[in-house]
């Protein structure tokens, strides 16, 4: 952080949130796409109906994507008055 010239500043505790967090989301989301049936890929191809499919896949995982977004916010907000003194 230093050589960047990122030490107090909410850039350098931004980059140092999401390089902690991202671990953490990446675990929590994987597990939740993998419960993708297969035949959804196997059937997809590239049309603009596979926008469609994305769509269709994407729209019914946004709540899971909401409580992975709330806990990452919740432990970066937690942290935050101990990082910005």
């Amino acid at each position: 952080m230093d050589r960047l010239h990122l030490l107090d500043s909410l850039t350098g505790l931004v980059l140092l949130y999401v390089a902690s967090n991202l671990p953490f989301t990446i675990f929590l989301l994987r597990g939740f796409f993998e419960a993708i049936p297969k035949e959804y890929e196997s059937r997809s191809d590239l049309t603009c109906a596979n926008l469609r499919v994305l769509w269709g896949l994407i729209v019914p995982w946004r709540f899971r994507i909401a409580v992975v977004s709330m806990f990452i916010f919740s432990a970066s907000w937690d942290e935050f008055p101990v990082a910005s003194r």
